[in-house]
């Protein structure tokens, strides 16, 4: 939240600082306009869409110290967002703010292959593990303005609502067979992963359904870089109900009676009721949004 509060602080004093500011010196905010006559500030009947622009300072880091680990402005949120407003006046306006997290990525281990070939004891293949995660919420709030010219604050209130879900899937390069009953596998979910052998493992983790709903309070401030188009940054203090619905365990195990390979279904978790809890969220972003 510190590093949030410090680039909004920067970025706005140096827009302020640089910019060439040609408006009107009429004392109302109505009459802010630049040289060629066009309105700066969102007008009523307006709308506004806007995107948070942390992902491009990440990229653009990435790009000058060729370092794809590279430390970009980073917030504690959601994920992406998308913002869309419509202005019932020039003070106030109907906002809604779309996040959303959906990604993948796969972590991949060597380990011994079976059976060992004495010919080349060394020989090996490899064991995967795919993890899933989506994403979404959805805020729909009321949104007070007031300002000098370029130079915008603006605050109020949002209604959230959200989930969230994350599957772990597992493939292994030794199989589990008859003549194979305990295969040499990287066990991924250990406290300390490492290769191992045993007479079951993984195939699928599905985290529950986590669903959340809860109030925001905002606040924020833009600076208008052209008519109709600003930059901005917001902060955002919300309290969360959620509830988690239970997740579902899949394995395979040689059973010894039949003499087959065996895929096994269990839940996991506590029940959805004793995983109600409320808690409270701070997150900000930094975004560009333009007004039509």
């Amino acid at each position: 939240m510190k590093k949030l509060i410090l680039s909004v602080f920067c970025l706005l004093s140096a827009v302020i600082l640089s910019a060439q500011d040609s408006i009107s010196q009429r004392p109302n905010n109505a009459s802010v306009t630049n040289i060629h006559g066009h309105r700066i500030l969102p007008e009523t009947g307006d709308y506004a869409l806007g995107i948070d622009v942390a992902p491009f300072f990440k990229y653009i880091g990435n790009m000058f110290n060729g370092n794809l680990g590279n430390n970009a402005p980073s917030f504690n949120g959601f994920g992406s967002q998308i913002y869309g407003k419509y202005f019932l006046s020039e003070t106030t306006a109907i906002r809604a703010r779309l996040s959303f997290d959906f990604g993948g990525n796969q972590l991949s281990k060597t380990v011994s292959q079976d059976p060992v070939d004495p010919l080349n004891p060394h020989k090996t293949t490899v064991d995967h593990m795919s993890t899933d995660t989506s994403g979404m919420r959805l805020s729909v709030g009321y949104e007070f303005r007031r300002g000098y010219r370029r130079l915008q604050g603006f605050y109020g209130a949002e209604f959230a609502l959200g989930f969230g879900s994350k599957t772990k899937t597992y493939k292994y390069g030794n199989a589990m067979t008859e003549a194979n009953q305990t295969p040499t596998f990287w066990d991924f979910e250990a406290a300390n992963p490492a290769e191992t052998k045993a007479t079951s493992r993984y195939l699928q983790k599905r985290d529950g359904m986590l669903l959340n709903a809860g109030l925001n309070g905002f606040v924020g401030v833009e600076y208008f870089i052209a008519p109709k188009i600003a930059i901005g940054g917001e902060l955002q203090l919300g309290l969360y109900g959620q509830i988690a619905t239970l997740g579902t365990t899949k394995y395979e195990m040689y059973n010894t009676n039949s003499g087959t390979v065996q895929q096994y279904s269990h839940r996991e978790g506590q029940s959805a009721r004793n995983n109600f809890h409320f808690k409270t969220e701070a997150s900000g972003s930094l975004f560009v949004i333009f007004h039509f």
